[in-house]
């Protein structure tokens, strides 16, 4: 099924919604950008693990921390996307169903996203916009359970507990 490899998702998503599973990774897009301890920024294609980046643990502190797996390998893979486009101007592209950090100190899904913790605190969803792009990525650090992609604070996943502790 949609789930067999996120099961522990079925019960926070509603799976028959999700509509083309097999299209639905929880990712972002190559374009999407981190921040390194260097102060430089890296696309996600190009993010490499042991790269320390910007990221923020369960109660929201910020910190880098080594990028310690990428689910993706390169590629090229087609996916829906939607861009979420904050009242300061950050975009952050992710498939529709990734989890972000909502302002509520939950999370949200990407789609649905009205108020988001950023890397400047919380800010109003302007826009979301839906498009077609390929390549999916995302990225799991050592020490935090969200990352910051785009300067909005995201799960690398759909879940995102025991993922690295699993290794």
């Amino acid at each position: 099924g949609c789930c067999s490899d996120k099961a522990s998702v079925c019960g926070t998503a509603d799976c028959g919604q999700v509509g083309d599973c097999d299209d639905d990774d929880i990712c972002f897009s190559g374009d999407s950008t981190v921040q390194l301890a260097s102060g430089a920024t890296k696309t996600m294609a190009d993010l490499e693990v042991g790269d320390s980046v910007l990221s923020a643990d369960a109660t929201g502190k910020f910190s880098y921390s080594d990028v310690a797996f990428k689910p993706h390998a390169a590629n090229a893979k087609a996916a829906t996307f939607v861009k979420v486009t904050t009242e300061s101007g950050k975009a952050v592209t992710a498939t529709p169903t990734h989890l972000l950090a909502s302002c509520e100190d939950g999370l949200v899904q990407a789609k649905a996203a009205s108020c988001l913790k950023t890397v400047n605190g919380n800010e109003a969803v302007t826009s979301i916009e839906t498009f077609k792009g390929k390549g999916i990525y995302s990225a799991v650090t050592l020490d935090n359970e969200f990352l910051v992609a785009d300067g909005v604070v995201a799960s690398p996943f759909a879940m995102a507990h025991g993922i690295v502790n699993a290794y």
